[in-house]
């Protein structure tokens, strides 16, 4: 339903470009990842990023012997192909946890013999491949991510090239109409709390949700009631999760304070509308702390 007055209350900080800053991101989330081992092993083991729930594929350039994984029977799935490890985590694996693997290859003469990673475990952003290569790349194999490089050079470009016309317009509803981010059909609005299903065990938890759609933005407003009697809660970042294989929809998030222990608190999130694909979605909060709590909400919907 359409809800001009009170949706543009509620979303004024978000467009005027008053969110938080992203959680940076160290791991590729959307794209390929290329991890070239050297022929001498170091002690320093690569880092890859998995999430419950989420499949990340690592496909290597030589046929494996042997995979160790430490806590496998906290993953849901675990297959071992001849060059490729297939991995979807539990939800028993907790955010913030690390996990050693080890992988041995067949005895060809090449080295390294194997290799050592960490899989670090993140409420909703995991790496869906990673591409570990034990001998030279192949230039086809430069050109694939330099062509990825030049496109992500593009969509900073671009994003810089808007934050920049935004310092000349003004401020408020009239820098939204500006910015051609609002249009004569205004913001259309969804209650989403009776269709949408918190997750049992979750603490803090959802309470009220209300999802909203305008020209460009699609946004989710939620009230969390903070059920941890110990400490206040802050979201440091948010994603909407659709099905196995595709890509997490990063969210900016907005809070004005943290909630404290045992009050509820409101968190607004946006994402671009050319972004979001076919629900429905998974929505995740998390905090940045290691082992923090995460907050999920199933079945959201966008008007």
């Amino acid at each position: 339903m359409p809800c001009p007055t009170a949706a543009l209350a509620l979303l004024l900080p978000l467009l005027a470009g008053g969110a938080a800053p992203l959680e940076a991101a160290g791991w590729e989330v959307a794209g390929v990842r290329h991890v070239p081992l050297g022929a001498v092993a170091t002690e320093t083991a690569t880092e890859v990023r998995v999430s419950p729930g989420r499949v990340t594929n690592l496909l290597f350039d030589s046929p494996l012997a042997d995979v160790e994984l430490e806590g496998r029977e906290r993953f849901t799935r675990v297959r071992v192909l001849e060059d490729s490890l297939l991995l979807v985590p539990s939800e028993r694996v907790t955010p913030g946890e690390r996990l050693k693997l080890t992988v041995r290859f067949q005895d060809d003469g090449a080295l390294p013999r194997g290799a050592d990673f960490v899989l670090v475990a993140h409420a909703s952003l995991a790496e869906q491949q990673v591409e570990v290569l034990r001998r030279p790349r192949t230039l086809a194999s430069f050109q694939q991510e330099a062509l990825a490089a030049r496109d992500a050079l593009r969509r900073c470009e671009g994003t810089l090239e808007g934050l920049r016309a935004e310092l000349g317009r003004p401020e408020g509803l009239a820098g939204i109409l500006a910015a051609r981010l609002l249009d004569e059909s205004g913001i259309a609005a969804r209650k989403i709390i009776n269709e949408a299903v918190p997750r049992a065990r979750d603490v803090p938890r959802v309470v009220r949700a209300t999802t909203y759609r305008s020209a460009l933005w699609v946004a989710v407003e939620v009230e969390v009631n903070n059920t941890d009697a110990t400490r206040p809660w802050r979201v440091a970042g948010a994603a909407l999760l659709g099905g196995e294989g595709s890509a997490p929809v990063r969210l900016i998030p907005w809070q004005e304070t943290p909630i404290p222990a045992g009050k509820k608190g409101r968190i607004i999130m946006q994402a671009r509308v050319q972004d979001l694909r076919q629900g429905p979605f998974t929505l995740s909060l998390w905090e940045a702390e290691a082992g923090g709590h995460t907050v999920m909400l199933r079945n959201v919907n966008f008007p």
